[in-house]
C-alpha cells in the first residue's frame, strides 16, 4: 500500500515539475496557446488529484462485503486517470506545435 501511495506522490510531483516547465516555456516562446493549455491542465490536475484520492479510498476498500463499491471505485479511478492522460497528451501536442512554429523553415 505504501508503494502505491509513494508512486502516486511521485507522479503528481513529476507532473507538477513538467507543468512548471510548460508554464515558463509558453511566455518564453511568446505562445499564448501553450500558456492557456498549461493553465487549463493545472486546473484539471488539481481536480483530478482530489477525485482520484477519493476514488482510491473506495477502490482499496478492504471490506469484502463491499466488492461492488470497490469495483466501481476502481473503474472510476481508471476512467479519471485516462481522462487526465488524454489532457496531458493534448498539452504535449500543443507544446510541440508551439516549438514547431518557432523553427525556421528551409526550402
Amino acid at each position: 500500500m505504501y508503494f502505491v501511495v509513494g508512486s502516486g506522490v511521485a507522479v503528481v510531483c513529476s507532473a507538477g515539475l513538467w507543468l512548471a516547465f510548460f508554464l515558463k516555456l509558453g511566455p518564453a516562446l511568446g505562445d499564448s496557446e501553450l500558456e492557456a493549455a498549461a493553465w487549463s491542465y493545472v486546473i484539471r490536475l488539481g481536480c483530478c488529484v482530489l477525485l482520484l484520492g477519493a476514488l482510491a479510498g473506495a477502490a482499496f476498500d478492504l471490506n469484502p462485503r463491499n466488492r461492488v463499491l470497490a469495483w466501481t471505485g476502481e473503474a472510476a479511478f481508471m476512467g479519471v486517470l485516462l481522462w487526465l492522460l488524454r489532457g496531458y497528451t493534448g498539452l504535449l501536442n500543443t507544446a510541440v506545435r508551439a516549438v514547431e512554429r518557432r523553427v525556421p523553415s528551409y526550402p
